[in-house]
């Protein structure tokens, strides 16, 4: 078994003086070895505390941020159909600020008032309140033409409820 015995480098007389030196070479080389890496160590231990040191005084700001500006494929179409909707609104907006009303409110009020008028000609009582059936004001005239919430409506007044019906004689109908 040679080969787990110990082979000289240098050949000499004294077997165990050759191991001696050898071995002491074969130490001395260690330590060697170890020096180097136990300062390598100590280095980058030296290296690492000045990272932290310096983080610790600068707020620990990161240096490695990713900052890519997100990309859409279909970026350029949809700006432009954006922009394409843009345009249409303005166009529809001048259309509408340009346009005229088709119906008057002058004109609403005035038929209001003749039809007032034709009521009370043709009504079967008189009107309790003569004054405001011939001239109405316009915000009573145009809350009872209807529209709106029903709950908030005013109705006008109908007079045959607040009349009482009259007798025709006889045995108290």
């Amino acid at each position: 078994m040679q080969h787990k015995a110990h082979q000289p480098l240098l050949p000499c007389a004294s077997k165990y003086l050759q191991y001696r030196w050898d071995k002491s070479g074969y130490e001395i080389h260690m330590k060697k070895l170890e020096k180097e890496r136990l300062s390598k160590i100590q280095r980058e231990n030296l290296m690492l505390l000045d990272k932290i040191s310096h983080i610790k005084r600068n707020t620990g700001r990161t240096d490695c941020r990713n900052e890519y500006a997100d990309k859409r494929l279909d970026s350029d179409k949809r700006q432009e159909a954006l922009l394409e909707i843009a345009k249409d609104n303005k166009i529809m907006l001048r259309h509408l600020t340009q346009c005229a009303p088709y119906y008057s409110v002058q004109v609403w009020n005035e038929q209001w008032i003749k039809t007032l008028e034709i009521m009370k000609s043709v009504g079967r009582f008189p009107p309790l309140n003569h004054a405001q059936i011939v001239h109405p004001v316009a915000h009573d005239a145009c809350l009872w033409t209807g529209g709106g919430n029903r709950s908030t409506q005013r109705k006008p007044p109908n007079h045959r409820e607040n009349m009482q019906t009259p007798h025709r004689g006889g045995r108290g109908n």
